[in-house]
């Protein structure tokens, strides 16, 4: 069997140290107690469910280890192998809850994403809609319906007023239009323009 390595570091949860090999009775007992700390700290939200997942596995490993091994010249019990078999059981079981849980975290997080995007465009399009042609006071990045902003993830040109809109390369025009609106096709350059002054807020 392979020597146990300890799971990934974290900031939150200290790792216990590198374990013997095989593994001591010091490192069965630091696995048990950072299992413990890693459980403390998820109930907190203080580390995502992985970090407790890898805490229990590393337990896991440890004692399948120091089971295997053992004491020079001991004989290992009968009850040994299937309580070792149970105990792989409920592990994997807390992994599939863990999994979940997670999987469930994700799924709220893609939603208040999708809102908070919504909010962001809303805002922006409101504020726009109120400073005429932006040379007073400059237009808000108005995101894409992925939620990516178009200067700093896209590289675009900022529309600060409606100059900017203007002075859009054919290139660049053609990008704006189709991450705000859908594919160019055979429209003229003006009615790309209009199509991206309505998608940032700006009064024609």
């Amino acid at each position: 069997m392979a020597p146990v390595t300890l799971p990934p570091p974290n900031r939150n949860v200290s790792l216990p140290p590198v374990p013997q090999d095989p593994p001591s009775h010091e490192d069965v007992t630091r696995a048990y107690f950072y299992v413990k700390c890693a459980e403390l700290a998820y109930k907190a939200d203080v580390v995502p469910p992985a970090v407790f997942s890898d805490a229990l596995t590393y337990q896991t490993k440890i004692v399948s280890s120091k089971l295997t091994h053992g004491d020079a010249g001991a004989v290992a019990p009968a009850w040994l192998q299937p309580a070792l078999t149970q105990l792989k059981s409920e592990l994997q079981t807390s992994i599939d809850g863990l999994q979940t849980s997670m999987d469930q975290f994700h799924e709220k997080m893609d939603r208040f994403d999708v809102k908070l995007t919504s909010i962001e465009r809303t805002c922006a399009l409101s504020y726009n809609m109120s400073v005429g042609d932006g040379l007073d006071f400059n237009y808000k990045h108005v995101p894409f319906a992925d939620g990516s902003d178009p200067v700093m993830q896209h590289n675009l040109p900022a529309l600060n007023t409606m100059i900017d809109v203007h002075h859009l390369s054919d290139n660049d025009l053609k990008a704006y239009y189709t991450r705000y609106i859908g594919p160019v096709g055979n429209r003229l350059k003006k009615t790309q323009i209009k199509g991206v002054c309505t998608a940032i807020g700006m009064r024609l």
